[in-house]
């Protein structure tokens, strides 16, 4: 719908690194966010929906924008160009009915919220030409008598979007002009943040162009080891297999929940115990200690099924940061996803909280030593080679999918003190 309407394109940037990396070949990644509410007026989160959508598009450049993606399916490769399109705010456009209301849809009925949920992020997002994707993101407002729970909020955006504040401060927003006494007009924010991948400096100086060579050899010769060695059986979203030069290598993958955030209380409770550790108690190891004491007091589960918990998170991190002069007020966080361990500094007699602390130390020594920030930049070379054989790889790991096993946003490369949140 957007390249059919008169939208102003203010800025485009194109997609580098994780951002490019969720909409390659015809892929999407969609991030759920879900407010619940208990006995609570629909007329609250209804009344006042265009308006408090059309603040929102006032203040989240990145809302009002569209991935555009340039592609050539002459070449095996199939080469591809994505691009991230600024619409400059349109008071005339943006109070039209016709276009507020592909930014919200409602439901009233007896389907559980969860499975709406996830069938919404499986939804593909893309025209048919898998050319564009708009709206980047989209209320769901839920409402079902017959739940303890009786109203839902869902809040739907996609990966290559994400500002490093995640969907938290957009609910809390929406929470906040759905509830306030007056209808307060909010200015607008024409300022697009940059690509992850440009906030984050290339370590070692001179040295990194022939650093990060050897790395892409080294990936390279690792690819061809692991290509026969992993499973190539893949769960699709689709019950046929399809026969589209648009999936070259990776299969779309139906994703389902592991984390659902209903309660603080697992999140509290662990907080005061680690600090008494000394331990920093950040996503990861938030989501191994959760995963930990899961494996060991629910031994009748399957060791091989993971099962839905509770997780509740404080997601702005950027406010629990000590910011140095050359850090933006809108600047964008990026993600950890890299890490390894010596396992010949484990020993098997090694208790739980040890080995938190070890963790948790090695996680400190990789900020400090520029590890993170160098891992960024090649994995970002890597997603930016369409010739390296990692697209065909991930299509053969477990089930398909691509795994984030760490997800802190950080705010910046450079962390100028240890996070407690």
């Amino acid at each position: 719908m957007a390249n059919e309407l008169n939208f102003y394109v203010l800025k485009t940037i194109e997609l580098q690194g994780v951002e490019k990396l969720y909409c390659l070949h015809g892929n999407w990644s969609s991030i759920i966010h879900i407010a619940h509410f208990s006995q609570t007026s629909s007329s609250i989160l209804t009344e006042r929906i265009h308006y408090i959508i059309k603040q929102l598009l006032k203040k989240h450049p990145r809302l009002r924008s569209r991935i555009r993606v340039i592609r050539s399916f002459d070449s095996q490769t199939n080469n591809e160009k994505h691009l991230l399109d600024l619409f400059d705010y349109d008071e005339e456009l943006f109070s039209r009915t016709d276009i507020l209301q592909n930014f919200y849809s409602f439901y009233s009925g007896n389907e559980n919220w969860m499975k709406i949920a996830e069938s919404l992020s499986n939804e593909n997002p893309y025209n048919k030409e898998l050319a564009y994707i708009f709206p980047l993101f989209h209320f769901k407002l839920i409402f079902n008598e017959n739940s303890p729970e009786n109203s839902h909020l869902i809040l739907l955006t996609n990966h290559s979007i994400s500002d490093g504040q995640s969907g938290y401060i957009i609910l809390h927003d929406y929470l906040t002009l759905a509830t306030q006494n007056e209808c307060v007009e909010w200015e607008i924010n024409r300022n697009l943040s940059p690509n992850l991948i440009d906030l984050t400096e290339k370590p070692y100086t001179f040295l990194y162009p022939i650093i990060s060579k050897l790395c892409n050899i080294v990936y390279s010769c690792q690819m061809k080891y692991l290509d026969n060695k992993l499973p190539t059986k893949s769960i699709l979203i689709n019950s046929k297999q399809p026969n589209d030069k648009r999936y070259p290598y990776i299969q779309p993958m139906r994703t389902h929940f592991l984390f659902t955030s209903c309660s603080n209380d697992h999140y509290e409770h662990l907080r005061s115990i680690c600090h008494k550790q000394n331990l920093t108690l950040h996503g990861p190891l938030f989501a191994c200690l959760i995963l930990t004491i899961q494996y060991l007091f629910f031994p009748k589960f399957k060791r091989d099924i993971l099962m839905n918990f509770d997780i509740s998170i404080d997601y702005n991190m950027r406010n629990r940061l000590l910011l140095n002069d050359y850090s933006l007020k809108e600047i964008v966080g990026f993600y950890i996803g890299v890490n390894s361990i010596d396992l010949s500094d484990i020993s098997v007699n090694m208790n739980f909280w040890s080995l938190a602390n070890y963790c948790s130390k090695e996680t400190n020594k990789k900020l400090s030593d520029g590890e993170v920030s160098f891992n960024t930049h090649i994995f970002s070379n890597i997603i930016n080679d369409d010739k390296n054989d990692f697209f065909h790889l991930m299509g053969k790991s477990s089930d398909g999918c691509l795994s984030e096993m760490n997800y802190s946003n950080l705010v910046q490369f450079i962390i100028l003190q240890q996070l407690f949140i």
